[in-house]
């Protein structure tokens, strides 16, 4: 489904086709965290010449998953292209409160309700939903955090992504502002079983220069052929 088309050092051109739709990469991804683009049609969206949208999977759980895992979610959207769904672990922290434990993270519904959303269900949920392709869940720190912090973030990341395989999915990687941490956890997902892998965790805090250098350190161990996604980042 990944095919590489053009190479020059180590940056690459590519082609991902799913379900009948082809998405030429490097691509920037808009973010439709509610299932839209703001201020914008679908359609305006697509005359852009974007082929790909990321969705914020926990806030459609949380508000309409009814609705969307019935119609499916390129119906529900009215979209054309291609679609990704993130867990929406962190985004889920920084908006409602949540507590994140081995076993998941832990939110009230708007009912009052609590749920625990474990690797396993975010991946249930986002296969219900219809997306082209789903994030594994993963624990993201807020910055600023402490080296402890961290680590620990690290190794439930790790573990998680063993629970969260598949072909269609992206395994994400953690670490923080430590270019050790990005390369261990990078070393132990490489050989899982995934479509792709996503850098995770920068831009939320840190200087630009920390963020370019931790996205180098990330990718050191990454299969080359495998496609990689840079979470987050509006402006490179």
């Amino acid at each position: 489904m990944f095919e590489i088309v053009a190479e020059r050092g180590r940056a690459r051109a590519g082609r991902i086709t799913i379900n009948g739709r082809t998405l030429e990469t490097p691509a920037f991804l808009p973010v439709a965290t509610k299932g839209c683009v703001k201020t914008l049609t679908p359609e305006e969206v697509y005359s852009t010449g974007c082929r790909a949208l990321i969705v914020n999977a926990l806030h459609l759980y949380r508000r309409v998953f009814e609705e969307a895992s019935a119609a499916g979610l390129h119906a529900f959207m009215g979209w054309e292209g291609l679609i990704f769904t993130d867990s929406g672990g962190f985004q889920s922290i920084k908006k409602f409160p949540a507590e994140v434990t081995d076993e998941g993270v832990i939110f009230r519904m708007p009912d009052g309700k609590e749920e625990v959303f474990t690797p396993e269900k975010s991946i249930e949920i986002q296969e219900k939903l219809g997306s082209d392709f789903i994030f594994a869940l993963d624990d993201c720190p807020s910055y600023p955090y402490t080296r402890e912090r961290v680590e620990e973030s690290v190794a439930r990341t790790i573990r998680w992504a063993y629970r969260c395989q598949g072909e269609r999915h992206f395994a994400i990687l953690q670490g923080g502002t430590y270019e050790d941490l990005r390369l261990y956890c990078s070393r132990a997902i490489a050989h899982l079983d995934f479509f792709g892998f996503a850098i995770g965790g920068l831009c939320i805090g840190e200087p630009k220069e920390e963020m370019h250098k931790m996205a180098e350190a990330s990718i050191g161990a990454l299969p080359p052929e495998k496609p990689r996604h840079l979470m987050g980042v509006g402006s490179p």
